[in-house]
């Protein structure tokens, strides 16, 4: 069992000297503080910009994922738990022991970034808490990382990214967003070449009044939404639920 004030002391000995160290040493740093934890063979992946794979962070090569696997987001198991923001456990297949594999969302707040495997001999309320507490550390080391470094930028990347698509980037507003009754979560289309049609899903007709808003904040692509009205600029989802997700 994953004691919760060790793995508590565990968590501040990683976040502590991981202001220091750069982004291609996370993958080491955070394998070592999961086995202290009880965790084995920890590792973490990130999203391409669609959402379409996830590629491991190895920290090794030009794009700090040389070796690592790259699991499909709708092939493998490591998919549900990207898309469905939840813990998602398989067998251990890998050392041949009766112990589960994990597979836990990265996320900035609800921002999807990825997700972190990692393998247990239980399965228990301590031991999932201990996931999810060291799948939030990862995630705020790699949003302080990520700024500074062309490795993410590479390893993410699925394809050649125009400098069009390069500049909007950098430019849009966070993909997610969260109250209390509302989650809002977009992305660019085409990811790689920088024009984008957007397409707005809305469950109500208080959702469906933001439609005006998201066409004048548009861009030259187009797409048909919902009601048939063209929405240029990027891809918004609206959401009226008591919790996000």
């Amino acid at each position: 069992m994953t004691e919760p004030v060790k793995a508590g002391r565990t968590l501040t000995g990683l976040m502590m000297p991981g202001h220091l160290v750069t982004l291609e040493e996370l993958p080491r740093m955070a394998a070592g503080h999961g086995e202290a934890m009880g965790l084995g063979d920890v590792a973490f992946f990130l999203a391409d910009p669609q959402g379409t794979v996830l590629r491991q962070l190895t920290g090794r090569g030009l794009d700090a994922g040389a070796d690592g696997a790259e699991p499909a987001v709708d092939a493998t198991v490591a998919g549900p738990a990207f898309q469905r923001v939840d813990l998602v456990a398989g067998p251990d297949a890998s050392s041949g022991r009766a112990g589960r594999r994990w597979w836990v969302p990265v996320t900035d707040g609800v921002e999807r970034l990825g997700v972190l495997r990692a393998d247990t001999d239980h399965d228990d309320e301590a031991t999932r808490d201990a996931l999810r507490a060291l799948a939030s550390v990862v995630a705020l080391l790699l949003l302080g990382k990520r700024a500074f470094s062309d490795f993410c930028a590479r390893l993410v990347r699925a394809a050649p990214m125009s400098v069009a698509a390069e500049t909007q980037r950098r430019l849009i507003p966070p993909s997610a967003f969260a109250g209390h009754r509302t989650t809002v979560a977009a992305g660019s289309e085409p990811a790689y070449a920088g024009d984008g049609g957007t397409p707005l899903v809305a469950e109500d007709e208080q959702a469906r009044d933001a439609v005006p808003l998201v066409r004048r904040a548009g861009g030259p692509g187009a797409r048909s939404v919902a009601g048939g009205l063209p929405v240029p600029g990027r891809t918004a989802f609206l959401r009226t639920s008591p919790a996000p997700w």
